[in-house]
């Protein structure tokens, strides 16, 4: 049987030979097109929702409920009744935060901002108030030996502005670590941070501060900062006066090299406009602190250069639980060429006397000290104890008996000497201390009245595997 043969169809020659079908991906394409669609559709969607409901009044209860799930170990985050939304803000009656360092406690905490404008890259906080801020460290928390890291840069990705009251902030029990009325105004233009601090009172004297600081966010870092503090003294003066004090800071905060400057100082000012404030007839006492001093803050050694000047200075004036004095002297630090820290001082106090009395139990004080890095000297200290104050004495008159004083300043309260070295890796100590009669009564009237003389030596060996 003859084999089948398919038909050939001759083409013609020259004819041209047809194209291959196509293929086809233009569903594919358009089925791909409608899922991208579908996908923004759906993210749309979600970030509306999640608009609408951050506007919503219980929006800033339930973030703070999220929060304390996913808080970093260790850190705990307490909230009673929030109210209010996450997108323009609300009120708590009571935030506590802490962890194995600290504890930070808010009380009647009232935020009000618009977080749409974070759309313009800015953070506008119309107010931050707070009734009482308490913060505590944590005694029994580890000691953090992470070394400081210079900055590089301050850059922040959005603009702020933020405007903070504090009624009472407190950092330890009692009054004398407490601050009130802080009013403040932190702002950042992409450019420069800016803090200005409008109110703040402190103390039973009730001093008042005020200060303005501005830092570039980039390289060198340029800080300027100023301020101003006022206060009534302690003392019950004859004439009202306030004590006036100026601190300035100026200098650059990038890399290891960074350096400031500061200078402060410290000196009366009368209240009354009609007072005199110069010449012999002066109501100002002749009070008087200046302090310049070097501050590389990324260095081992933070503080190579300083100098203090005090001028009749009555430690009285400043905190009624410091004695009344007269203080007068200098304090110089130093750093050589071959990175070793001096200090040295001497400090006259003529109006010394026992601390009962009370008074600074503290005539005279010379001290010149050197640290290199790994051990600590002490080449000299020497204090001189009060002289003789007053003696007692009765005289008769009538039928009574009255007693009277006079000042006995011939009677020496002692001197006391010391030299050592500590060394700092090993707390290796080795000191040495002599008395050349020292009468604790000079110290305070309550003990008695002898003369002591002699020395004494310590020294502490390093641990034996060191």
């Amino acid at each position: 049987m003859p084999e089948r043969q398919d038909p050939v169809f001759d083409t013609p020659a020259g004819a041209p030979a047809a194209a291959p079908a196509a293929p086809k991906h233009r569903p594919r394409r358009r089925r791909l097109g409608w899922l991208g669609l579908a996908l923004l559709l759906v993210l749309a969607t979600g970030l509306a929702s999640l608009w609408w409901w951050s506007g919503r009044e219980q929006s800033l209860a339930q973030t703070l409920a999220v929060a304390q799930r996913w808080l970093p170990a260790g850190m705990q985050l307490e909230v009673e009744n929030a109210q209010g939304s996450l997108r323009f803000g609300g009120e708590i009656d009571r935030l506590r935060i802490s962890n194995q360092r600290f504890t930070l406690q808010i009380k009647n905490l009232t935020l009000a901002w618009n977080l749409g404008q974070l759309l313009q890259r800015r953070l506008a906080v119309e107010r931050l108030h707070a009734a009482r801020v308490d913060y505590r460290a944590q005694p029994e928390a580890p000691p953090d030996d992470t070394p400081s890291q210079p900055l590089r840069s301050l850059q922040l990705p959005l603009a702020i502005d933020l405007p903070v009251q504090i009624d009472t902030f407190t950092w330890a029990d009692g009054p004398s670590a407490q601050l009130d009325h802080l009013a403040a105004t932190y702002r950042y233009d992409r450019d420069q941070h800016r803090l200005q601090l409008s109110s703040l009172r402190y103390g039973p004297q009730q001093a008042q501060l005020s200060a303005s600081v501005q830092l570039g966010g980039q390289a060198p870092l340029q800080l300027t900062a100023q301020a101003q503090a006022s206060a009534t003294p302690a003392l019950e003066l004859a004439q009202p006066l306030a004590l006036q004090a100026q601190v300035d800071i100026s200098g650059q905060l990038f890399g290891p090299q960074a350096q400031l400057q500061v200078t402060a100082q410290v000196q009366p000012q009368a209240t009354d406009a009609d007072a005199p404030t110069t010449g012999a007839n002066s109501a100002l006492p002749p009070l008087s602190a200046r302090l310049h001093a070097t501050v590389t803050p990324w260095q081992a050694q933070p503080l190579p250069q300083a100098q203090l000047e005090l001028q009749h200075v009555n430690l009285a004036l400043f905190a009624p639980q410091l004695p009344p004095s007269d203080l007068t002297g200098q304090l110089h630090i130093t750093t050589d060429a071959d990175g070793v820290w001096r200090f040295r001082t001497d400090i006259a106090n003529p109006q010394a006397g026992p601390g009962d009395a009370p008074a600074l139990p503290l005539q005279q004080l010379q001290a010149q000290a050197q640290f290199d890095g790994q051990v600590w000297t002490l080449d000299q200290l020497q204090l001189q104890l009060p002289h003789g104050q007053k003696e007692s004495k009765g005289s008769k008159k009538g039928k009574g008996t009255k007693e009277t004083t006079q000042e006995d300043p011939g009677t020496p309260g002692g001197q006391l000497q010391a030299q050592g070295q500590w060394t700092v890796a090993t707390q290796a100590l080795n000191a040495q201390v002599q008395l050349q009669g020292i009468n604790p009564a000079h110290v305070l009237t309550s003990l008695p009245s002898q003369r002591i003389s002699g020395s004494a030596s310590a020294e502490t060996l390093p641990p034996a595997d060191s």
